[in-house]
């Protein structure tokens, strides 16, 4: 979601580690994540919307084994507390253009408070760094918008293009199916083909 999707990718992957990482070894990273991150993805040789639907099952049933608990066994978080974490927190909490997931876990109100809790207990943060959220919240919202923007560009523009796609296919159809219509009422005019109506006359019985 976060490698391999082109819009998370380029809007908060990428950004995110080329500001951290020295430059060109940052890029030499980010690549070489990438591709490892598609060769897992053929490995399982299954397509996006089958990852994505995976993992809405795998969030439905985080869900109903939370319930109303605080952690996933008993009132102590333990690591698979932490594991469930380390994958829920970001799909949550950073500014995804492709957010379904996100949408999907936010409608989970007991995963939602569960992620903020732990970081509320665990993760504090100083009054420095949420002042520099604070900052930043309204670059990252712009960029996300305006990624979600192009996404929908690039999709209205895919979708006129099936549409092109087709209409010659579609066109030569109703030609063809036109010019034997036209053949036959011609051949049908000039006689060389012939049309007789038999009438089905029913028998009658003569005493």
């Amino acid at each position: 979601m976060l490698w391999l999707d082109q819009w998370n990718y380029t809007t908060v992957t990428s950004h995110w580690y080329s500001s951290q990482l020295i430059f060109p070894y940052g890029l030499y990273y980010l690549e070489k994540r990438r591709r490892l991150a598609q060769a897992y993805i053929d490995a399982c040789g299954r397509t996006e919307t089958e990852l994505i639907r995976n993992a809405i099952v795998a969030i439905n049933l985080l869900s109903a084994k939370l319930g109303d608990n605080k952690y996933f066994y008993g009132d102590k978080p333990s690591s698979l507390d932490a594991l469930i974490f380390g994958y829920l927190a970001p799909i949550l909490k950073l500014p995804l253009p492709s957010d379904r997931l996100q949408q999907h876990i936010l409608g989970c109100p007991n995963l939602v408070r569960f992620i903020e809790s732990i970081i509320s207990i665990y993760l504090p943060l100083t009054e420095t760094q949420i002042r520099l959220q604070s900052l930043s919240k309204d670059k990252w919202q712009i960029r996300r918008a305006r990624a979600q923007k192009s996404a929908e560009r690039m999709h209205l523009r895919r979708e006129t293009i099936d549409e092109q796609a087709s209409a010659p296919i579609r066109d030569t159809v109703l030609f063809a199916v036109g010019a034997l219509t036209l053949s036959l009422l011609f051949a049908v005019h000039l006689g060389i083909i012939s049309v007789s109506i038999e009438e089905d006359i029913p028998p009658i019985d003569i005493e």
